[in-house]
């Protein structure tokens, strides 16, 4: 038998997979269904199969086997927060937000630049990450978000990343996103006058 191509309509690949139906057979189809939705003893036949299937031991015994079963739902949330809880996806998530200048960042990084510092993005210091180090001054830099820093505990997360690279010998300087748009050279000087650096 001859291979028909992949537009033919003569019929024989009708419901096969990997065919698609003609546009008329498709308009049948449709037909054949409202026909059948539209009376209503075939409506109520079609509604009380469904139920029928609904109601069925099988698909109790099929529900039982997944969420709606206690055991099953405690092991996936249990596999869940294994899985979200490990070190590697942290580490995953932080490393793709680390590998991205947030706009005021890019914009320090320009002013450091201008200024003829050099320095280093996203260097971990103890269990942290800080946005910019200046290795020869030992400096910190930090850009603080107006929405993320303003944020419950965000201030207590601050102050105890400040002290842990504080007792590691850098000096830390916080500069707001609202001061870095406004003017990004003088927001930067004035924090590394803040830090006697200038």
């Amino acid at each position: 038998m001859a291979k028909c191509s992949p537009g033919c309509t003569c019929g024989r690949h009708k419901g096969k997979p990997g065919y698609r139906f003609s546009d008329k057979s498709k308009e049948k189809l449709r037909k054949a269904a409202r026909r059948q939705w539209s009376d209503p003893e075939s409506r109520q036949k079609l509604v009380d199969a469904a139920k029928a299937r609904s109601n069925s031991d099988e698909m109790a015994r099929r529900a039982n086997m997944g969420w709606n079963n206690p055991e099953v739902r405690a092991k996936y949330i249990e596999s869940a927060k294994a899985r979200s809880d490990s070190e590697t996806m942290r580490e995953k998530g932080a490393k793709a937000k680390r590998s991205q200048f947030s706009y005021p960042e890019q914009l320090i990084a320009e002013a450091l630049t201008k200024l003829g510092y050099l320095y280093n993005r996203q260097v971990r210091i103890h269990r942290y990450f800080a946005d910019f180090v200046i290795p020869g001054m030992n400096i910190v830099i930090e850009v603080n978000g107006d929405y993320w820093h303003n944020l419950p505990g965000a201030a207590e997360y601050d102050m105890k990343k400040d002290e842990i690279m504080a007792s590691k010998g850098f000096d830390v300087i916080r500069i707001w996103e609202s001061d870095i748009k406004q003017d990004p050279i003088l927001a930067l000087q004035n924090g590394l006058v803040r830090v006697n650096k200038l």
